[in-house]
């Protein structure tokens, strides 16, 4: 069985694609975390008006997917890729300007919007792309994983970079700097971008390469909705994900309560580096080796590590708040883990049930996350004021338990994709096998 494609591009420009993908989810991640340190400074703003700027994003992002799943699935994802690095830009600059005009928060929120259109860009494009360019699961995971370190990067480098700036800097000058800094990046991944798409295959420039190959029309996003396993496998990965986003908005505020001595303002800032420490090295590592295994067993413990380790964080005792480290490192683990297995298994599920396009089931796994961003913090945060930190802790641990006997259903989707590759394997051309006559 072929490794690759028999129209891919060379090995370096694999790999350089594979860095860009890395190097757009930085970009995106950084954008997100590098303003939580500058925003209570820079704003004299409301609680709502605050959660409603960061909410803008989330919501962006839903209402572009869908617009984004198509394009990829017709013009490949290196145009998604190009066209996201354009909203980048945008999006940097009116951060940026912000401070000149008279109406800052509005020009903030714009720029928060412009940013959603640009992350559900990356989120589909990026994927798609490398799954249409590795074949075979195993590779899929290794490279996504690699891709998928750049999100834990700017996650970690984000809040540090700003909390740095708004030292260091006045305020005003402080946020200018990090977003027109982050603006040069985005034009020299623009540059990148263009220097790839020059030296691409013609089958992956302009069309969509899985197309090119097949002639598969594209599999339409409401099919997919009514797909039981795309949405079994899409939901998986947002539990995992939203363990995180509901952990953030409560986590600092439980540990300001329950330890003694309190916090600092910095050690409450670094509670969550062990997490993204541990998915920045997991997803690369264990990408190259995930397909030793059973995938929904794996998912299985994954989910379980998750749920015990947040269930134990009220009961940690009160003079180690370093302790902490423990279950946010198994919970960046448990969450790496689910995202390697998830996302490759994506597009061996379209492989196996639908046409072999990639856009539109990427696009609906990012709809599926922003929709967990925006609703985990304020659901998080009304089970803390109606029950207690302690019972918010618990609620999330048993609906991560919930998930867990539901991941036996992974196997048939194994099984398929096993039955595909055989006959893949037997294939002389390389080309993708349309498997929808096994659903």
């Amino acid at each position: 069985m072929q490794k690759f494609c028999s129209d891919c591009p060379s090995k370096k420009l694999r790999a350089a694609i594979v860095l860009l993908a890395g190097l757009m989810f930085f970009i995106d991640m950084s954008a997100v975390s590098i303003v939580v340190p500058l925003v209570p400074r820079y704003f004299n703003s409301s609680d709502i008006e605050v959660g409603l700027m960061f909410g803008t994003k989330a919501a962006a992002q839903i209402i572009a997917n869908p617009f984004w799943g198509g394009l990829t699935d017709r013009l490949g994802g290196m145009m998604t890729l190009f066209m996201g690095c354009v909203c980048n830009i945008g999006a940097m600059l009116l951060h940026a300007v912000a401070v000149q005009t008279g109406r800052r928060y509005a020009s903030v929120v714009a720029g928060r919007a412009v940013l959603g259109v640009a992350s559900a860009a990356t989120g589909t494009g990026g994927p798609a792309l490398m799954a249409s360019i590795y074949l075979r699961d195993d590779d899929r995971g290794a490279m996504m994983g690699i891709a998928l370190g750049g999100i834990a990067l700017g996650a970690m480098a984000g809040a540090p970079i700003g909390g740095a700036a708004s030292v260091g800097f006045d305020i005003e000058e402080a946020w200018r700097t990090v977003f027109f800094v982050l603006c040069g990046l985005c034009t020299g991944a623009l540059v990148f971008t263009l220097v790839l798409w020059m030296k691409l295959p013609a089958a992956f420039r302009c069309r969509a390469p899985e197309v090119n190959r097949s002639g598969a029309k594209p599999t339409p996003l409401w099919k997919l909705l009514i797909d039981p396993h795309v949405l079994l496998v899409v939901s998986m990965a947002c539990m995992a994900n939203m363990a995180v986003s509901a952990l953030d908005p409560i986590l600092p505020k439980w540990a300001n309560g329950h330890f003694s001595p309190r916090p600092s303002e910095w050690e409450e800032g670094l509670v969550f580096l062990p997490l993204f420490a541990a998915y920045f090295f997991t997803t690369p590592i264990l990408g190259r080796y995930i397909h030793r295994f059973p995938k929904w067993l794996l998912s299985a413990v994954a989910l379980l590590i998750g749920a015990v380790f947040i269930f134990v964080i009220p009961f940690m005792p009160r003079s180690m708040f370093w302790l902490l480290v423990v279950p946010m490192t198994a919970l960046g683990i448990g969450m790496g883990v689910i995202d390697i297995v998830t996302y490759p298994m994506m597009a061996s599920l379209v492989d196996v049930r639908h046409s072999a396009t990639y856009g539109n089931i990427y696009a609906l796994s990012d709809i599926a996350f922003a929709f967990n961003f925006l609703l985990a913090p304020i659901i998080a945060t009304g089970l803390a004021q109606g029950l207690g930190y302690d019972w918010a802790f618990f609620s999330l641990a048993i609906l991560l338990l919930v998930w867990i006997p539901l991941t036996l259903l992974v196997r048939r989707v194994e099984r398929k994709q096993d039955e595909r590759n055989r006959l893949r394997s037997r294939s002389t051309t390389g080309t993708p096998v349309s498997m929808t006559t096994m659903t």
